[in-house]
């Protein structure tokens, strides 16, 4: 009971930030912390002080082995900081303070809690122009929390939070109710109500089990937003250079299989394969719409070694690459990264010489 009493924060402040302690005081209690704004000591884990407060309480304190951030006044931590940044700012710092300070790690239910508040504070935050960045920005935010409450032994604990954090994005996604155009809106979408319901069907599914099946739909669903910007990303390249009357040259052939390299490539590593064979498969379509013509190898004489190369490579990729893509897309993710090695090799040697205006 002598435990419950005590405060996770205490935001002392002088006469002139009343306001500021107040205003910190509700963005910390949103999101599940035990706050409380005042000038004198109270019983806390964390002391946050706004302006020049009396030395008493901060005495009273450290002599309870009591956190203390200044925020801001003398030697303010976050006195520079943006006023939209420094709620959440202050709220990393006060979890990062408990966590160190919490009896058997950061398993127990009060991180549980205070992980579930922050989730909704950050959907309620969204909700008004929920986007794939701010869906994304949630899930990373349920797998921040979640995960090192999984690998504290609160299994049970990081399920809860997922499954909450799926129930909720599901529930504020059909009430946005995409237009079938969306299809990223809708993929994510899917993905969440398959998950949830593959979890509802089986009611043998232990805390584990569940906690698996949503951290990898999250994980597929961050990886399709990586796709998808980076297949965006290249697109948007190729039509600058397209109005640019841009041709290949062995210069602009290396750094774009650069590009696409490096945004395929986590992508692939993180389990993704098929969307790192979108990326590529962007990647050489858009290498070959900038060659000078579309005449095949032996009709381009005076091609360049890359542009030959080019040529001959990447067109047979192309065949039935979407059937592909769809059946064996490993495979075609290193069919295309094997072809852009050998690309990159040729166009290294050439651009040292070459001339690109």
């Amino acid at each position: 009971m002598k435990e419950a009493a005590v405060l996770d924060v205490l935001v002392l402040h002088d006469a002139d930030n009343l306001d500021q302690a107040e205003a910190l005081t509700k963005a910390l209690a949103e999101r599940g912390l035990r706050a409380r704004a005042g000038d004198a000591w109270a019983a806390a884990r964390v002391a946050v002080t706004c302006g020049d407060v009396p030395t008493v309480p901060l005495r009273r304190a450290i002599e309870h082995g009591t956190a203390v951030l200044p925020l801001a006044g003398l030697h303010g931590w976050l006195e520079d900081a943006r006023e939209g940044d420094l709620a959440e700012r202050l709220v990393e710092g006060v979890v990062a303070l408990l966590r160190l300070g919490a009896r058997g790690g950061v398993a127990d239910e009060a991180e549980v809690e205070r992980a579930l508040a922050a989730i909704d504070a950050r959907r309620r935050r969204e909700a008004e122009d929920l986007t794939v960045e701010g869906v994304c920005g949630i899930l990373a935010l349920a797998i921040e929390r979640g995960a090192p409450i999984f690998n504290a032994g609160s299994v049970a604990g990081c399920a809860r939070i997922y499954l909450h954090t799926a129930r909720g994005l599901a529930a504020d996604l059909e009430a946005k109710d995409p237009e079938p155009g969306h299809a990223l809106f809708c993929l994510v979408l899917t993905e969440l109500v398959d998950a949830l319901a593959g979890i509802d069907a089986d009611p043998e599914l232990d805390a584990e089990g569940r906690a698996w099946a949503l951290r990898r739909c999250y994980d597929r669903i961050l990886m399709a937003r990586h796709t998808a910007e980076a297949v965006e990303s290249l697109d948007t390249l190729f039509e600058d250079l397209r109005r640019a009357g841009r041709p290949l040259t062995a210069s602009l052939a290396y750094d774009v299989i650069s590009l696409a390299v490096s945004h395929g490539a986590p992508v692939y590593n993180a389990g993704s394969h098929g969307g790192c064979a979108r990326i590529y498969l962007c990647c050489a379509r858009g290498l070959l719409e900038r060659l000078p013509c579309e005449l095949p190898r032996a009709e381009a004489p005076d091609a360049s070694p890359t542009e030959a190369l080019v040529r001959s490579s990447l067109p047979p990729l192309l065949d039935e690459a979407e059937v592909r893509l769809e059946q064996e897309a490993t495979e075609l993710a290193w069919d295309l990264r094997h072809a852009f090695d050998a690309i990159v090799a040729e166009a290294a040697d050439e651009r040292s010489w070459e001339h690109d205006s």
